[in-house]
């Protein structure tokens, strides 16, 4: 699969784009070249550890690869309720996924974290992170397996020049081979009530390995 490169400023998205899930509320809203969207409530991705429940009923966007790319989206959200939150998602099936974003929990407070899940239990890293609106850049890059998960806040002026912070490194194990063919792409969840918004300004996913040529 060549490279995905959507900036949303047309009526209408690269064909290969699909929803896992599709939110009611959802725009491509070319004035203002962003995908614009309001998660339903009760909605998340989570799968048993500490909390019990298993949920997988979060708006994913995606397009299909396999291979070494990378993932960069830039993402806005006004959060309403505890743990609005939007970013970026891979995932091989529902077991077997990893999200980064920004999850909101009251206010004045935020958590920017990863959620892994391997063999059908999610793990959760977080450090505290600003709250109220949030505009961040989120990239993944896989290499071999391996996923380097980063956010930055403010864009350079060209791709080197943008300065990524390290969040994560982390594995799936559904990964048996590296041209696996996984899901990859944009994520909103609002797992305890609806009114959040999310703006995402673009989604590039970009091959990295030989087979990209």
């Amino acid at each position: 699969m060549k490279n995905v490169i959507e900036n949303f400023t047309g009526q209408t998205m690269d064909e290969r784009l699909q929803w896992h899930c599709p939110p009611q509320e959802w725009e491509v809203a070319s004035d203002k070249q962003v995908l614009s969207l309001k998660p339903l409530a009760e909605t998340d991705f989570w799968q048993k550890t500490h909390y019990g429940f298993r949920v997988d009923n979060g708006h994913f966007l995606f397009a299909e690869v396999s291979g070494d790319m990378t993932v960069t989206t830039r993402v806005r959200t006004y959060p309403v309720h505890q743990y609005d939150q939007a970013g970026l998602m891979i995932r091989f099936s529902e077991h077997c996924w990893l999200k980064t974003s920004v999850e909101f929990e009251t206010e004045g407070h935020a958590k920017l974290g990863v959620v892994v899940t391997n063999n059908g239990y999610s793990d959760w890293s977080t450090q505290n992170f600003q709250a109220g609106f949030t505009e961040l850049l989120f990239r993944i890059t896989r290499v071999a397996g391996d996923y380097t998960v980063e956010y930055a806040e403010q864009q350079g002026d060209t791709p080197e020049s943008t300065e990524w912070n390290q969040i994560r490194i982390a594995h799936l194990f559904d990964d048996i081979s590296d041209q696996t063919p996984f899901q990859c792409g944009v994520y909103a969840c609002s797992p305890q009530g609806h009114g959040c918004q999310v703006e995402f300004e673009f989604l590039h996913i970009e091959r990295t390995d030989k087979a990209s040529n």
